[in-house]
C-alpha cells in the first residue's frame, strides 16, 4: 500500500510538472505571437515605441511629439531622457530604434554594431548654445575670446571682464558632464584640453539651472536655447524672469552693436558663433513608427515646430560646422 501511495504521488507530481511546463510554454508562445503581431501592425503613423533623447532636448522634443500626436492619434511614442552618452549607448545596444542627440556615432560606436545593422543620421535643426546670467549682473555682453578664457580659467572674476563690476568670482554651471551641451563645449570651445577652469560646476540632482543662476549674481549657466522654452510660452516667460541671456560678439572688444543672441536669425546670419546641429539617429529599416517620426521631424510641420522654438530649421543647409574660424 505504501509503495502504491508513493507511486501515485510521483505520477501526480509528474502530471503537475507537465501541466506547468505546458502552461509556461503557452504563455511564452502567446507573448511571441503578440510581439510579432505588434511588429506587423507598427506603421509609419501608428503603433507604440520608446525612443531616447539627450535630456537637454526635452522641450523641443515634447513640442514635436505634441504636434505628431495631434496628426497621428494612433501613434504612441514614449521618450526617455538621458545624458547624451547613455542615449547613444541605448541605440548602439539596440534597446531602441531612434535617438535624438547632438552628434553622430563615432568610429568606436559604429564598430560595436553588428554588420547587419545600419544607423542612419539625419539633421533636423540647429540650436544656439546660450550663456545665461543673473538679472542683477549688468555685464550682459561678452566676446567669444572672453567666454573661452572663462572656461579655460584665464578669467576667473567679473572684474577682469569689467573693472567696474560689483560681482566677484565667476561660477559656471552646467547640468552634467555627460550631456550634449558639455560635449559641445569640450569639442568646440575648449577644444579637448583638460586645463579648464576650477570654477566649473555640475548641478546636483534635482537642481534647476535657472534657479541656480538666479540665486547668485556671480553665476553663469550654459544651456541649449530650447531649454528656455518656446518664445511665446509661459515657461519662457518664467525663465526669462529669472535670468538674462548673454549677448556675444565675435570681436575682441565686444560692443552692444556687434553682439548677438543664440536665436535662429543670428545663427542663420553667421553672427552668433556658438551653435550645434541636432540629429535623429535611426536604426530602423522597415517602414515603422521610428521612420515615420523621423520623416515628420525633417518635413514641413516638424520644421515649423523647430522654427517656433527659436531654433534654425534644416532648410538652411549652408550650416555645415559647429566651430568658428580662429
Amino acid at each position: 500500500i505504501s509503495a502504491c501511495l508513493v507511486g501515485s504521488e510521483m505520477c501526480i507530481r509528474d502530471r503537475y510538472n507537465k501541466i506547468l511546463l505546458l502552461f509556461v510554454a503557452i504563455i511564452v508562445l502567446s507573448g511571441c505571437r503578440h510581439k510579432k503581431q505588434q511588429e506587423a501592425t507598427d506603421t509609419l503613423v501608428s503603433g507604440v515605441i520608446t525612443i531616447v533623447a539627450d535630456e537637454n532636448l526635452q522641450n523641443i522634443l515634447e513640442a514635436e511629439l505634441d504636434a505628431f500626436s495631434v496628426r497621428f492619434p494612433e501613434a504612441f511614442i514614449f521618450p526617455q531622457y538621458l545624458d547624451e552618452r547613455q542615449a547613444i549607448d541605448y541605440l548602439v545596444k539596440d534597446s531602441v530604434k531612434l535617438a535624438i542627440v547632438g552628434r553622430n556615432l563615432d568610429g568606436y560606436e559604429r564598430s560595436l554594431l553588428p554588420k547587419t545593422r545600419v544607423v542612419n543620421c539625419y539633421p533636423f535643426g540647429y540650436e544656439g548654445i546660450a550663456f545665461i546670467i543673473n538679472r542683477q549682473n549688468k555685464d550682459s555682453i561678452m566676446s567669444m575670446s572672453q567666454i573661452r578664457d572663462l572656461l579655460l580659467g584665464r578669467i576667473s572674476t567679473w572684474r577682469q571682464i569689467n573693472p567696474q563690476s560689483s560681482s566677484d568670482t565667476v561660477k559656471i554651471f552646467f547640468a552634467s558632464t555627460q550631456n550634449g551641451i558639455m560635449r559641445y563645449v569640450a569639442d568646440s570651445i575648449t577644444r579637448g584640453t583638460e586645463n579648464v577652469s576650477r570654477n566649473l560646476y555640475s548641478l546636483k540632482e534635482g537642481e534647476n539651472i535657472f534657479d541656480k543662476i538666479a540665486s547668485n549674481p556671480n553665476n553663469i549657466g550654459i544651456i541649449g536655447i530650447n531649454q528656455m522654452g518656446n518664445v511665446n510660452s509661459r515657461q519662457y516667460a518664467q525663465n526669462d524672469g529669472k535670468v538674462r541671456i548673454l549677448r556675444v560678439s565675435k570681436e575682441v572688444g565686444a560692443k552692444l552693436e556687434d553682439t548677438y543672441l543664440p536665436y535662429a536669425g543670428d545663427v542663420y546670419n553667421g553672427d552668433y558663433p556658438f551653435w550645434r546641429p541636432l540629429y535623429v539617429l535611426i536604426s530602423e529599416t522597415r517602414d515603422g513608427l521610428p521612420r515615420g517620426f523621423c520623416f515628420f521631424l525633417t518635413q514641413q510641420v516638424g520644421q515649423k515646430v523647430v522654427q517656433k522654438a527659436g531654433l534654425m530649421p534644416i532648410t538652411d543647409v549652408h550650416k555645415i560646422a559647429t566651430r568658428w574660424t580662429d
